[in-house]
């Protein structure tokens, strides 16, 4: 089965405050990186961690997840590479793209079989959703200072969260009625 429902907890069982909790901590987790509290951002994708531990996510699942963060880092290190996002260079450590980049991919694949799940069975929403929640993320932290980028780089922006947001939905949200047909 390639379902997360198949693989994970059902909502009832990982419970509602679960679930509430992991957006929380993933939007905590958001506004730690943005503005450079990189050792809480740290703790919120621990704790993030942690959840997808508790909630005995398989490795099969662990594996998809890491793909997504895998492909989500590489695609902004090479928007970084071209020169459309750039850091300030007060950034931490010479790496393709900052720390606190990092760890918000590490933690936003952590909400995908729990506070993003509900969207993931419906790739053309999640596609839409991905790419427009893609850009309002990246368009906030550039007002907040902590990227900058040319206003049309906002359509690769939303081209990446597009894919990100339909290969979630192939890796994560298929029912198990069709994950058993595949």
């Amino acid at each position: 089965m390639n379902s997360v429902v198949a693989k994970t907890r059902t909502a009832s069982a990982v419970g509602w405050p679960n679930l509430a909790g992991n957006a929380l901590v993933f939007q905590g987790l958001w506004f730690a990186a943005i503005f450079d509290f990189i050792w809480v951002a740290g703790l919120c994708v621990a704790v993030l961690l942690v959840q997808g531990v508790m909630a005995s996510w398989s490795s099969s699942l662990w594996r998809r997840l890491a793909a997504v963060a895998i492909l989500g880092m590489s695609a902004d290190a090479t928007f970084t590479y071209l020169g459309w996002y750039q850091f300030p260079d007060d950034a931490p450590l010479s790496t393709p793209i900052p720390l606190w980049l990092s760890l918000l991919w590490l933690g936003f694949v952590c909400t995908l079989p729990l506070s993003l799940r509900w969207i993931l069975n419906r790739p053309a929403v999640s596609t839409l959703v991905f790419a427009v929640a893609g850009c309002f993320s990246y368009a906030a932290g550039r007002a907040l200072g902590a990227l900058t980028f040319e206003d049309g780089v906002l359509l690769a922006t939303a081209s990446l969260w597009a894919c990100v947001g339909l290969l979630s939905s192939l890796l994560f949200g298929l029912t198990p009625r069709q994950s058993e047909a595949s």
